[in-house]
């Protein structure tokens, strides 16, 4: 993750929040879009519909299992970028390698930030 920007707060739960991400891959091609919350069950679930180099949906649902917290990320989206869309038939390897990366980086930081053990991604 290169940068988050807020740029529109929401309610008290954080619904109608809207954040900027941008992305660079390992490979350093980069991807901007943002993140409009709309639902969020404190513990459970957080939903949103993304725009920008992304559309689509994203949703993370979290449950708790013997002191151990899973985490599940959907992201049901589709990019709008020209050049990777002619070139996935060709790069779909390269695509995943770099998500898998992006991923696993992620869930590192994650944990960390949440000072917990990181198990698997």
């Amino acid at each position: 993750m290169k940068e988050v920007v807020e740029i529109e707060k929401g309610d008290e739960q954080g619904i109608g929040s809207i954040r900027r991400y941008t992305l660079v891959s390992p490979t350093g091609y980069r991807l901007r879009f943002q993140l409009l919350v709309t639902e969020r069950i404190d513990l459970e679930l957080l939903r949103g519909i993304v725009s920008g180099d992304l559309e689509g949906v994203g949703s993370w649902h979290f449950r708790e299992s013997e002191d151990i917290t899973f985490v599940e990320c959907r992201w049901e989206v589709a990019t709008t970028v020209r050049w990777m869309n002619l070139l996935a038939p060709i790069l779909k390897p390269f695509f995943r390698l770099n998500h898998s990366i992006v991923m696993r980086n992620g869930a590192k930081r994650l944990a960390e930030r949440t000072n917990a053990k990181l198990i698997s991604c």
